[in-house]
């Protein structure tokens, strides 16, 4: 398999939109991804093999392997998080202090529709969607996206299944939840 084959077949499958194209196109996606995984990891057995001897090495690649030698993306600034809260508390006092006394806006309009009837998602619905999803995470998250992006096959199933319930059932997980660490 060449890296072109599965774009090669993306391509088949969205010009035909057939369903053994669809299949084609997955399973070489996913044969792909298992042949950088099994690179992957032979590069680092042999990594590991090597630097067995070498106390330094040996950390620097567990390190490496575990992503802790990159920069968190954050600048040196002297700005910390607490700043930002106290800033944003300040704002959210000024707008409150400058619109005090004054009427409630006038909000007229509400939804004269509802929405009765769901077309079911299909597996490939939910696999798109989640795999067009970015890559962020947050500390609220169940699991960590990458972790669901490559642990898709096993769980799109549940996923789909969950998602059609939900859209059947008319119940939608309240999700609000925050992080906070207050010091102002």
């Amino acid at each position: 398999m060449t890296a072109q084959d599965p774009r090669r077949l993306e391509r088949r499958c969205r010009r035909t939109g057939a369903d053994a194209d669809q299949v084609a196109w997955r399973d070489a996606v996913d044969k792909k991804f298992a042949t950088y995984q099994h690179r992957k990891t032979l590069y680092w057995r042999t990594k590991l093999s090597t630097d067995r001897r070498n106390s330094l090495k040996l950390w620097r690649s567990t390190n490496k392997i575990l992503r802790r030698d990159r920069d968190s993306g954050c600048s040196t600034s002297t700005h910390t998080p607490e700043d930002f809260l106290c800033a944003f508390d300040r704002k959210v006092n000024e707008v409150r202090s400058s619109t005090s006394g004054r009427p409630p806006p006038d909000i007229t309009a509400s939804a004269t529709t509802s929405m009765t009837n769901f077309r079911v998602c299909t597996e490939g619905d939910v696999r798109r969607i989640i795999m067009a999803s970015p890559s962020k995470t947050c500390m609220l998250d169940p699991a960590p996206t990458f972790l669901l992006k490559e642990m898709i096959n096993p769980l799109l199933p549940s996923l789909t299944a969950m998602v059609n319930a939900s859209l059947r059932e008319g119940y939608l997980p309240t999700l609000r939840s925050a992080l906070s660490s207050r010091q102002c």
